[in-house]
Formats: structure tokens, sequence, C-alpha cells
């Protein structure tokens, strides 16, 4: 089973939000959230398929000419700044947890020049793992 879920938002970077107050953060989480739910509105997930090796690729499309980010950003921000999506998709039951025994997830971050800022995440359970 292969999903993909394409939320019309981008997660900020991990300094920027480590430098927000409190209920920044709350209110950036519970929008992943709610982008999450919506997004899954027309797939189903199988109990059985929660409980299953997850693979996860997230693409941060954050384009400046749309709104987005003037840099690239280095690998540990990249990643810190998306702990709020991972959570937003453990909570929507896509997966058990976010643990590398429980889920491979990539990230990586795209440039397109004429698309607005998104996040596409690419989910897959068994043998349709990965992007083909």
């Amino acid at each position: 089973m292969k999903i993909l879920l394409v939320l019309p938002v981008i997660m900020p970077s991990l300094n920027k939000q480590l430098r927000s107050h409190w209920a920044a953060r709350k209110r950036l989480k519970d929008n992943a959230a709610w982008h999450v739910r919506a997004s899954m509105g027309r797939y189903k997930i199988d109990h059985r398929d929660r409980f299953a090796n997850v693979s996860i690729t997230v693409y941060s499309n954050a384009p400046k000419a749309m709104g987005g980010r003037a840099r690239r950003l280095d690998t540990d921000n990249l990643i810190g700044g998306q702990k709020p999506l991972v959570d937003a998709l453990k909570q929507a039951g896509i997966m058990k947890d976010d643990s590398p025994k429980w889920a491979a997830i990539t990230y990586i971050e795209n440039r397109d020049k004429v698309e607005s800022p998104r996040t596409e995440i690419e989910i897959g359970y068994g043998k349709e793992q990965g992007r083909e």
C-alpha cells in the first residue's frame, strides 16, 4: 500500500521553532495534525499496516519566490523542524512509533521554481516502500 499526502504548508526550521513562544509551537503542532487528518480523508489504513514497518519520505518544497525560505536548511534544521509533522503522522495512526524500529524516515528539501510552498509525504507499507 502506498499513500501520497500533499500538505499546503512547510514546517519552519528547528531554530525558528525553538525561538518561538510555546503557544506558537502548540499551534504549529495542531496545524500540522489538522493538515494530516484532512489529507488522509480518502485513505483507509488497516490496523495491521500501522504495526508493520513503514517507509516515509518527506519532501519539503519551499521556493523563495512563493513565500518560502531564502536558503536551503542544513540537515539538522530540516530534520528537527519536521518533528511536529512526524508527531502528527503518529497521532493520525499512520505508524506505531517514529523510532527506527518501526519507521524509516527520509527528509529531502526540494526547490521548484513555479510551485507553491508545500510538503509532500510518501508513505509505503510492506513491499511497496519507497519511490519507484
